[in-house]
């Protein structure tokens, strides 16, 4: 009876050791996996503040290309007219394609952002790169009349600008979220070096010669008083 009852003990001791062996392991995992998560979100929102400054000078030349087509005061009427715009077009997309901004903006950076965002991001960016292969193509003289042939197309390519720049412009807004950029603007007494929080040692020797100050101050008042 004592051996079953021995062999009964060790068999629950091992049971237990077992019970406490898998919930170590779930533990350690369940906080592994909590700093796994905290490192992610750190991740993309550094990477969301890296590349806001790069989106945003994007997507204000993108802005201002279309209104310059789009709201332009006369449709082209010769083929000087026709040049000027071509030569825009041609420019903007040799400025786009030699953009050192752009080459942070690649598939592997953008898989560090959140999942919404990013896959915005990447079309815009190939329809970009579609349009600027369009413009490298074109040429009016291969048109019967190319004066409205240019005007249609310049509108077309507007039109491809303002749907890149509004896929960008609604990721700006999403990476914006996930960046918090107003919660680590430096204050103003962090700019001029006077904040506590940067200098503290700074705070301690205010509060030093604070102490000098009033204990001078006690002891001409006390010897005032004994006179």
């Amino acid at each position: 009876m004592s051996t079953e009852f021995s062999e009964l003990l060790i068999s629950a001791a091992s049971a237990i050791g077992t019970l406490g062996a898998v919930g170590a392991a779930f533990h350690l995992s369940r906080k592994t996996d909590d700093i796994r998560n905290r490192d992610e979100e750190r991740l993309q929102r550094i990477h969301s503040l890296n590349l806001l400054p790069v989106l945003e000078a994007i997507h204000s030349d993108l802005r201002a290309s279309f209104a310059y087509v789009i709201f332009s005061d006369e449709a082209p009427r010769s083929m000087d007219d026709v040049s000027e715009r071509l030569n825009r077009a041609i420019k903007w997309s040799q400025d786009f394609e030699e953009l050192s901004a752009i080459e942070s903006l690649t598939a592997a950076s953008l898989l560090k952002l959140p999942e919404i965002p990013s896959l915005r991001i990447s079309y815009a960016l190939g329809l970009l790169r579609a349009l600027r292969l369009d413009i490298s193509r074109f040429s009016a003289e291969h048109w019967a009349d190319p004066v409205p042939a240019s005007a249609h197309k310049a509108r077309e390519w507007a039109l491809a600008q303002s749907t890149a720049s509004d896929y960008i412009g609604v990721a700006l807004y999403s990476l914006s979220q996930v960046a918090m950029q107003e919660s680590i603007v430096p204050s103003g007494a962090e700019i001029t070096g006077f904040s506590d929080d940067i200098h503290p040692e700074a705070s301690t020797r205010r509060l030093s010669l604070a102490s000098i100050v009033a204990r001078c101050f006690r002891g001409k008042r006390a010897g005032a008083g004994s006179q």
